[in-house]
């Protein structure tokens, strides 16, 4: 009778724990998309791309603006920016 509840109260806590990583793991998928701007932009793109993502940001305004962040704040070009917030 004893071992039941042993059993019982590990398969709950197993359980709990379970649902802990899922719901945490819901979390990090909804803080993938980040909004720049008034535009909503993958977290997984690096910053030259996601900035290229803006309305009026080309190309060559992402990448300057990519090197100067890269050089001021040392924070690299190819950094996801979803790990930046």
């Amino acid at each position: 009778m004893a071992d039941n509840k042993e059993n019982k109260e590990v398969k709950e806590k197993e359980v709990k724990e379970s649902k802990e990583r899922q719901h945490k793991k819901e979390e990090k998928q909804a803080q993938s998309i980040i909004r720049i701007a008034g535009r909503d932009v993958d977290g997984a793109l690096p910053l030259n791309r996601a900035l290229s993502k803006v309305k009026g940001i080309g190309d060559m305004m992402s990448n300057a603006l990519s090197n100067a962040i890269e050089r001021t704040h040392n924070i690299s070009r190819t950094t996801p920016v979803g790990s930046l917030t």
